[in-house]
């Protein structure tokens, strides 16, 4: 019998340069949003079909016309209209409801995206042991500065008007 592959198991690795926990990480940042768009479908998908559902019992429940009746009979035709209109009542709340999740998701997801965007750059660890985001740009400039002063490289930088060897 083989054990499953737990998720955290994949970050406790002899090799110290290995990327199996990053690349697992992604794996499941691409399968979160893959699920996260399903859901949002689902709740659309739902949404309509309370809509739907809630029109057609209204409906229904229009048509039924009970006033002439007397007695029992008309009793029970009086209940049975309140008692439709109530269940699409309830369909249209279950409309708004899904229709409130999925726009919520959808907003989530759009948000996701633009932090994607935005934090597209190097992850680095500072002196404090807190975790930074290296833009492009920057992610260059340390390059340079690093290479500059392992003395690969000469390397000027001008910042305000003032020439410094990094």
């Amino acid at each position: 019998m083989t054990r499953a592959t737990l998720f955290e198991d994949a970050f406790w690795e002899q090799d110290i340069t290995s990327t199996r926990g990053f690349d697992i990480l992604v794996r499941r940042l691409k399968e979160g949003r893959k699920i996260c768009k399903e859901v949002e479908d689902y709740f659309k998908e739902r949404a309509k079909a309370e809509q739907t559902y809630a029109k057609a019992i209204t409906n229904i429940s229009r048509r039924l016309d009970c006033k002439e009746e007397l007695g029992d009979l008309g009793q029970a035709l009086r209940k049975l209209k309140t008692e439709t209109e109530q269940i699409a009542k309830a369909h249209d709340e279950a409309y708004q409801d899904f229709s409130k999740l999925q726009k919520e998701l959808a907003h989530f997801s759009e948000n996701q995206k633009q932090q994607k965007q935005e934090g597209t750059g190097e992850l680095t660890v500072n002196a404090g042991n807190k975790v930074e985001i290296i833009r492009p740009m920057q992610g260059n400039m340390i390059q340079i500065k690093l290479q500059g002063r392992c003395g690969l490289i000469p390397v000027y930088c001008i910042t305000q008007g003032q020439a410094t060897y990094l």
